[in-house]
Order: structure tokens, then sequence, then C-alpha cells
């Protein structure tokens, strides 16, 4: 049987995957971490509800991160806040062995500016509603150019990595 350990994840990552109860990783992330941990940029993965989307794009973002960077390298747009805030939280228990990972959720319906400050403040990943896009045009550049373009999307550029969320 296939590990996370045999795709090549970190063991911090993996004992964080261990203390969640995953067994093993599922066919969707078996097929993508390691496309993803090898630098394939341009991805699309299509899966049914409850097959590992998330962790199959989210556990790479986490082991690709420059910690030392405190500034956005990743940005996870969802079409709604609450599948915005369950991501949030998926990828911050993915990280929860791995110290110093920030995430923040950016949505519609809280305080624009304090969602402003937290992301100034030092996050290495934006998971964000369309909203995003008027934090931009307030003046906060939410992606900074990565070292290795591995971000879910740049903004006005392209798609790179594409799970179908539903």
């Amino acid at each position: 049987m296939t590990s996370f350990r045999t795709l090549g994840i970190r063991e911090d990552i993996c004992n964080a995957l261990d203390l969640l109860g995953f067994t093993g990783p599922t066919p969707v992330q078996t097929q993508t971490i390691p496309l993803l941990l090898e630098g394939h940029h341009d991805l699309i993965g299509l899966a049914q509800t409850g097959t590992g989307k998330t962790a199959a794009f989210g556990v790479p973002i986490i082991q690709l991160l420059d910690v030392k960077r405190r500034i956005p390298q990743a940005l996870i747009l969802c079409p709604t806040r609450e599948l915005c805030m369950q991501v949030t939280k998926d990828l911050q228990s993915y990280a929860r062995s791995s110290p110093g990972i920030k995430s923040l959720a950016v949505y519609g319906g809280a305080p624009i500016v304090n969602q402003i400050r937290d992301m100034k403040y030092g996050v290495h990943i934006v998971v964000a509603t369309p909203v995003v896009w008027s934090i931009c045009s307030a003046g906060v550049r939410p992606i900074s150019p990565p070292s290795k373009p591995w971000c879910l999307m740049r903004p006005m550029r392209c798609c790179r990595w594409a799970f179908r969320m539903s």
C-alpha cells in the first residue's frame, strides 16, 4: 500500500496526517501529490466529494512553503464562505506539526479591514472567496511572485492548479 511518506511528504506533515486518522493516500492524492511536488504546474483534478481533493493540493502547498518568507505564497479560491473556512481549517490541520505556517480565510461578511491587517501581518496561504479581488484593488498584493510557481491561482494571470471542489 502506498503511504504519504513514499509519495515524498515530509515527516512533520505525515505526523499531522497520522493524527488526523489518514491511513494512506486516496487515488486522487496518489496521482497528484508526486506531480505537484515535482513542479508540474498545470493540473486539473476531478474527483467526487469526500475523496481528498483538499489534501491532494493542500499537502504539497504546505510542503513547498518557505516558512521564513512571511508573505502570501499560495492563493486558493473557493466559491463559498463555508468552503473557504473548511479549506482553511483543513490546511491548518495538515500543518499542525509544522511550526510557523499561517493560513488566512478571506471572505465577504467579515470586516475587510481586519482581513487586510491579518494579511499584512504575515500569512503563507490565503484561502479566499472572490472578495480577494476587492482586497487587490485596495492596494494589498495577496500573492508574492513565488520562487517556484505552485500557487493555485495568480491574480489576473492564469489558473495553475484547478480542483473542482464539489
